[in-house]
């Protein structure tokens, strides 16, 4: 029997899916005014989660030169590294 909180991982990577465009290297959709409009341009938690599955020139995160929007979410990266996630 799976637990709720697999479930609920479950459910994000696949609606993370169904939203993700890897083209444009963004989330799109109903949620993509939710966090920034190009995720190549600040750091977030999905494009995090998904620099551990893509290889560095496919995931959506910006050129790491000063300044950074939202280079404070890189403290997320540890935590997915551990979780497994």
């Amino acid at each position: 029997m799976r637990s709720i909180g697999s479930e609920m991982e479950a459910s994000l990577w696949r609606t993370t899916a169904d939203f993700y465009n890897a083209n444009l290297r963004n989330v799109s959709g109903p949620y993509d005014r939710a966090y920034g409009m190009d995720m190549q341009s600040y750091v977030s938690v999905v494009g995090i989660c998904l620099r551990t599955v893509m290889d560095e020139d496919q995931a959506p995160l910006p050129k790491f030169v000063p300044p950074v929007d939202h280079i404070d979410d890189l403290w997320m990266a540890p935590l997915v590294v551990i979780l497994d996630s």
